[in-house]
Parts: C-alpha cells; sequence; structure tokens
C-alpha cells in the first residue's frame, strides 16, 4: 500500500466529501481560509487521482496564522518514516512579492526536513504579459531556484503548467522538467470532448465568471441585459455579501454602498443569477441541470469547471497565468473582449484543436505521475472516487442574507436616479481626485 501526504495549501478546503453547510459558511470561510473555490478544484483533482485501491493518503496543511509550512498531527520524523512520498498541488506561486518570497522560503525550509520524495505538479508564474519572464526570474532567482533545489534534492520532481512557466525555468537554470497542465483538466478522463454544435440564440444560456470591478464596465454588464438567462458564478469575493450575518449591520454604518457592492451584482443577486458555490459536485450538477451551454469570462477555473462538463468556454486573458493554461489547453481566448456579443463570441467558439490535443496532453499528464510513481496503474477508473461523491446529496447554495439583498434592492430601485447618481459619482470621483 502506498501512502501519500498530501499538501493543501492556502484557501484550499480539505474536506471533498461534506457538502458545505452555507449557515455557517462565512464563519468557516474566514477563519480557516476557504479562499478561491477554483484552488479547490485542482486540489480535489489531485486527491481524485490518487483515490484507488493501492493508495491511502493524509493531509498536511499551511498554517497561514503560525507561517508553518507543513501542519500536522504527525511530526516529520512519523511522516518520514512511515510515508512514501509528499504531493504538492500548487499554482502560481513564482510572483514577484514580498508573500510570496516569502512563502517560497518557508517551503523550502519545510521541504529540506522530509527525507522522502516531495512532487510538485501544475506549478506556474504569475504576471502580466510573457514579455516580464526575465524580469521574473532575475527578481525571485534566489529565493525560486532554493524551492526547485530543495524539491529535486528530496529525489522529488516538478511539474509546470505551461509554456511561459517553461521559460522561467530555463531562465533560472532547470531546463528538465515537464509541462503538464493544470490537474484540474484530466479529471473526466482521456476522452473529453467539447460539441462544436451550436445553440439558437434564443436557447442561449451563458454563465459568466470575473472579478467584481467588472460590473462598473457597461460592455461586462450589458450581458446580462441581452442574455436573461445568463448567470454569474463567484469564485470568492461575494463571500461576505451572501453569507456573513453581520455585513449588512456593519453596511448601515458605512454610506459608500456601491464601493462594496457594485449595482449590477447587487440586481443580479435579487434576481437569483449570482451564484457561489463551494462544493464542486454542486456546480457540475448545477451546469448541466440547468443546460448551460457557454461559460465565458476571465476566471481560469471557472471557465475549466465547464469544460469539464462538455461546456464550450470562452477565456477572456488578463494574465499570463491564465493565458498559458488556455493556450496549453487550447481553450479558445483572446485578450480582447468580445467584439459585437457574447453570442457573436459563442458562435465563432471552435473546439477542434482542443479535441484533437486533449487526449495527448491527457496522455503526457498520466505519464508524469507513473513516471514518478505517485500512481501504479493508468488514469482509467476513477470509480472509488466517483461512487463517493455521487451518494453525497449535493444542494445549491443558500443565500443566507438574501432577505437584506431583496429589502436593499427594493429601496435603491424606489429611489434609483439618487442611486444611480451616487454610484457614479462615488466611483468615479475617486479616479477623477487621484489624477488632480
Amino acid at each position: 500500500m502506498r501512502k501519500i501526504v498530501l499538501y493543501k495549501g492556502l484557501s484550499v478546503d480539505c474536506d471533498n466529501f461534506t457538502p458545505t453547510d452555507y449557515k455557517t459558511f462565512y464563519s468557516e470561510y474566514t477563519n480557516k481560509g476557504k479562499g478561491n473555490v477554483g484552488n479547490k478544484l485542482f486540489g480535489q483533482a489531485v486527491e481524485k487521482y490518487i483515490t484507488n485501491d493501492y493508495t491511502s493518503y493524509t493531509y498536511v496543511f499551511y498554517d497561514e496564522t503560525n507561517f508553518i509550512p507543513f501542519a500536522t498531527d504527525i511530526n516529520i520524523d512519523e511522516i518520514n518514516e512511515n510515508y512514501d512520498l509528499v504531493l504538492m498541488p500548487q499554482a502560481n506561486i513564482f510572483c514577484d512579492s514580498e508573500l510570496h518570497r516569502n512563502l517560497l522560503k518557508m517551503w523550502t525550509k519545510g521541504i529540506k526536513q522530509f527525507k522522502i520524495p516531495v512532487f510538485v505538479i501544475g506549478v506556474g508564474i504569475q504576471i502580466a504579459n510573457s514579455s516580464e519572464i526575465s524580469a521574473l526570474a532575475r527578481a525571485i532567482k534566489r529565493e525560486a531556484s532554493e524551492f526547485i533545489e530543495s524539491v529535486f534534492a528530496t529525489g522529488g520532481n516538478i511539474s509546470l503548467r505551461g509554456y511561459q512557466t517553461k521559460q522561467f525555468f530555463d531562465a533560472l537554470g532547470f531546463s528538465k522538467v515537464v509541462v503538464t497542465g493544470c490537474p484540474s483538466m484530466f479529471q473526466r478522463g482521456r476522452n473529453l470532448h467539447i460539441q462544436n454544435q451550436k445553440v439558437s440564440e434564443t436557447d442561449f444560456k451563458p454563465v459568466i465568471n470575473g472579478n467584481l470591478s467588472r460590473f462598473y464596465k457597461s460592455k461586462f454588464t450589458k450581458i446580462f441585459t441581452d442574455y436573461k438567462n445568463a448567470v454569474y458564478i463567484d469564485q470568492d469575493q461575494t463571500a461576505p455579501i451572501l453569507y456573513n450575518h453581520c455585513f449588512f449591520d456593519n453596511l448601515r454604518k458605512d454610506r459608500n454602498i456601491f464601493d462594496t457592492i457594485p449595482y449590477n451584482c447587487l440586481k443580479l443577486i435579487a434576481e437569483n443569477r449570482l451564484f457561489l458555490f463551494y462544493d464542486i459536485q454542486a456546480i457540475f450538477n448545477y451546469l448541466v441541470q440547468n443546460s448551460i451551454n457557454f461559460s465565458y469570462g476571465t476566471r481560469i477555473h471557472g471557465n475549466i469547471m465547464a469544460v469539464l462538463n462538455g461546456i464550450p468556454a470562452f477565456v477572456h486573458i488578463i494574465d499570463s497565468r491564465t493565458e498559458e493554461l488556455a493556450d496549453f489547453f487550447c481553450i479558445p481566448h483572446s485578450r480582447k473582449m468580445y467584439s459585437k456579443n457574447i453570442y457573436d463570441e459563442y458562435l465563432k467558439c471552435d473546439y477542434k484543436k482542443f479535441n484533437t490535443t486533449f487526449p495527448k496532453l491527457f496522455d503526457n499528464f498520466e505519464k508524469f505521475l507513473l513516471d514518478n510513481h505517485i500512481i501504479d496503474e493508468k488514469l482509467e477508473d476513477f470509480s472509488l472516487f466517483d461512487n463517493k461523491i455521487s451518494n453525497i446529496k449535493w444542494q445549491n447554495p443558500q443565500i443566507i442574507n438574501q432577505n437584506h439583498i431583496n429589502s436593499l434592492f427594493e429601496r435603491i430601485e424606489r429611489h434609483k436616479i439618487w442611486y444611480m447618481t451616487y454610484d457614479y459619482l462615488n466611483h468615479y470621483s475617486k479616479i477623477i481626485l487621484s489624477h488632480l
């Protein structure tokens, strides 16, 4: 029996098998750092790949409060004596910031305590565009190199998110690494296929993702005006608005309403068109049961969730992190927002290249796991994990503050002219003042 230590990092919830209780969600969110549900997607995927008859695993965590890299009830000596390897799913940890430098130092110190192989999977860089790769390599060369060397020193290995990260590793002098993409993409198996057949505009039901700041952009909010079937699925930002019992008590003390809740965001919540799920399977079920047929936005994992369910997606690129993943998996993307309207972008969306290349990318990822003895058999049977998931009753999230939101929205609608003027002045006066 292979015994694996599975690392659960910042903002990733370890429990994939217990439905979220949204009544207590916010206190758990703040106290345990649940954070971005996109991180949970690739964390769950890695757990799925090692759920088999010949593997057992236990969790270690990053303790954000005490800055401990591998917090667990089991001490390091016990891990070294009784476990075979450490598995670290990671995302954009190579970034030019003080926080990320400190994280790299922390992980390096922690990894040096292991006498068993450490494997880092799907790691990547965080920059605005590819022209900044060399500058990033110079800026964090010491911290990044020491982290990479500490992994290799254990006898472990590293797989990369995409080819921009590969250029970064080359610049640091670590050329013998493999690009596997994000592990989240392979959890539906080798035969994942996206249909190119289009629905009529009448039947068009898009799901949108992004950042709440986008709700200040008229071209973005026009999507929800033009398509009444369009819904928005958030990954983290609306948690206090939806689930913090004290949010509206605190809001009454602050008149800058639209700094906290963009008007069009509030409108969608009141219309039951904005959701923040924290159960991956519940998101999957929602997409399928509601006949969603297109995904659009800046959040790469929000779009990947759609693709995993056979739904075409288009990524609006805002940084290298999303760009290199979209490039690697041949997911349609652009740095420009849609030209005419979102339905027009949907009609142009072509998944032929994705369908052609995906089996090869799956085989490449599988080979990395096999070559490094993380698994012993091909990734063809996910039944143990899937059966456990399928036997759980997943539910759509219940918005704890729905009554408060509805009441606030009704008040705004009654005095819409005043509020919209206030919204405009409140938001844009800051821009005007910053240029004085």
